[in-house]
């Protein structure tokens, strides 16, 4: 997917998928509690900062580049952070990502009058942030990467619009004129 990756952090769920992997029955997976940070016992309320994950000990072990894009395919937005064209300071906002096909790099679809944009134009170095789902529990024992490097306006394909369209099926401004196709290239 990128080879800038960084401030990952995978928990074990996120399993390389292979072949091998998924001929194993449902009965090979145990149970692992996961620790996140530790908290001092008086300060802990339920279940404190541990997960428990399901996993295949024999399932071979996945590299960082495997984890990020299992997680970048299973989630539809990611945290674009770009610096302010006008003010030069952090400028943080969620969009709407999917995976292109031809080139397996992140890429979103917003309007060129988005301050973002703007953001883009005068420096296309910039980072997105994906983490899973995030539900009940310590927000911060979730998988999350961010991926840095620079994102580029690149042609709104016919493959780009049909992964963003399976991602969020009522993005009816894929088709507008004013919005722009950008991959993140890292």
């Amino acid at each position: 997917l990128c080879g800038h990756v960084t401030a990952c952090h995978f928990p074990s769920q996120l399993l390389c998928r292979t072949a091998a992997c998924a001929a194993q029955s449902k009965d090979s997976l145990v149970a692992v509690r996961r620790e996140g940070h530790q908290v001092p016992k008086e300060l802990q309320t339920g279940q404190g900062s541990a997960v428990v994950y399901m996993e295949n000990p024999r399932a071979p072990a996945p590299n960082h580049a495997e984890k990020a894009r299992t997680l970048m395919a299973s989630q539809r937005q990611g945290f674009l952070a770009t610096k302010h064209h006008q003010l030069e300071v952090p400028y943080g906002t969620l969009i709407n990502l999917a995976v292109c096909p031809d080139t397996g790099m992140p890429f979103t679809v917003i309007s060129r009058l988005a301050e973002h944009t703007q953001n883009l134009l005068n420096s296309q170095v910039c980072s997105v942030l994906v983490t899973e789902a995030q539900g009940a529990g310590d927000q911060l024992s979730v998988a999350r990467c961010t991926l840095v490097g620079e994102m580029k306006r690149v042609e709104k394909t016919p493959g780009r619009r049909e992964a963003f369209l399976k991602n969020h099926p009522t993005a009816t401004y894929v088709d507008f004129d004013d919005f722009q196709c950008w991959e993140l290239q890292c």
